[in-house]
């Protein structure tokens, strides 16, 4: 459903798919890491950040999302190969 409203690539190789947090219960954050990119509509990623956050949490989602936002790409890639 988020993913027809707009994209949720933010770029450098990464996606945030996330939900509405009037639906979820408990805050969790769930993170795929991928050798080589995978396809995401017309973008490829490397880097998912499952987002599934409380009404309570919406302040921390959002500064997370900031943040994540102004990783480069080279960050990106290192941290993918991170075990």
């Amino acid at each position: 459903e988020r993913e027809r409203q707009s994209s949720t690539f933010i770029g450098n190789g990464m996606a945030i798919p996330h939900g509405n947090p009037e639906k979820v219960l408990k805050s969790h954050v769930i993170v795929y890491k991928f050798k080589h990119p995978i396809p995401w509509k017309q973008h490829d990623v490397k880097l998912v950040f499952f987002l599934a956050i409380a009404k309570k949490d919406a302040q921390m989602m959002k500064n997370m999302i900031q943040s994540l936002a102004q990783l480069d790409e080279y960050t990106v890639d290192q941290w993918c190969l991170m075990d």
